[in-house]
């Protein structure tokens, strides 16, 4: 008999849950209807902001780039008026300065078969330098300025220029920013 009671009570107390939640699902319904004209209203508006603020990025992101295209051509004028490998900083009159950096020359192997035969062949002590265990180049030796003429020398072994690096440090101060080509 106890256990009837028990099991009564649990139903009633579930038909009493299964109402509460009826009346929140009918309310959550309501509020659907109320409010959905303002969040489609407010989503349009989220768009319309995000196509202003993309419309003005892109103009601003075109106008730094025309300002760094304009920096460059004018840092290579000025690298041109400087007397080659003396000055590597100048200092603008608008404040700021350009620095300009050059790398060393780096190793392009074009052969690099014929490259290891031939210092397998040139002995050990010129091999221990540019291979290494596994019959490998060792680029980062063949491309120290002191190995240079040694470097040349081996069979499909170039050096590629590098480009020149130009800095622009602005007159705040701060962080270099390395100007580069479109």
């Amino acid at each position: 008999m106890a256990t009837r009671l028990r099991m009564a009570k649990t139903v009633g107390e579930l038909d009493a849950y299964a109402r509460q939640r009826d009346e929140q699902v009918r309310k959550e319904a309501e509020n659907d209807a109320l409010y959905a004209p303002l969040i489609a209203e407010f989503e349009r508006a989220l768009e319309k902001v995000k196509r202003r603020y993309s419309r003005a990025t892109g103009r601003i992101e075109a106008k730094i780039k025309r300002l760094d295209s304009a920096m460059l051509r004018s840092a290579r004028k000025l690298r041109r008026q400087l007397i080659p490998g003396t000055t590597k900083t100048a200092k603008l009159p608008s404040g700021g300065e350009i620095s300009f950096r050059s790398q060393p020359d780096k190793p392009v192997v074009q052969d690099e078969k014929a490259a290891i035969a031939w210092l397998a062949q040139a002995g050990p002590e010129i091999a221990g330098k540019y291979l290494r265990v596994e019959p490998e180049l060792n680029l980062e030796a063949l491309g120290l300025e002191a190995n240079r003429q040694e470097a040349e020398a081996i069979p499909g072994i170039n050096f590629e220029e590098q480009e020149e690096r130009i800095y622009y440090l602005p007159p705040s101060g701060g962080k270099k920013i390395q100007l580069k080509e479109d």
